[in-house]
């Protein structure tokens, strides 16, 4: 999402480490968690899980939190700030060396 004062005044995405997908499975698919850190609008927040539900690949929403953040400016949309954690879901690729 743009930056644009108004409907996303900030946003940050902070990846994690990579880790088995279902727990105590670790040869199926892995999980990269992604963790977004944002302030603007219920709309922009709410186009970000959106977005990241529609793309081509699985995401998988792990939690959704949302505050309301005091404005002393007095804006007609109120300011919320919203950490959402996602999770990028993968089949692992293999490295497989053969004996020569």
């Amino acid at each position: 999402m743009p930056i644009d004062g108004d409907n996303v005044i900030d946003q940050t995405f902070q990846a994690g480490s990579p880790a088995p997908a279902v727990v105590g499975f670790d040869g199926g698919p892995q999980r990269m968690p992604i963790t977004v850190d944002m302030t603007g609008s219920f709309h922009s927040i709410f186009s970000l899980i959106d977005r990241a539900e529609s793309l081509p690949r699985l995401i998988r929403v792990a939690s959704v939190r949302i505050n309301r953040q005091p404005d002393p400016d007095d804006r007609p949309i109120p300011k919320l700030r919203a950490t959402i954690s996602l999770e990028a879901i993968y089949k692992a690729q293999t490295s497989a060396v053969k004996d020569q």
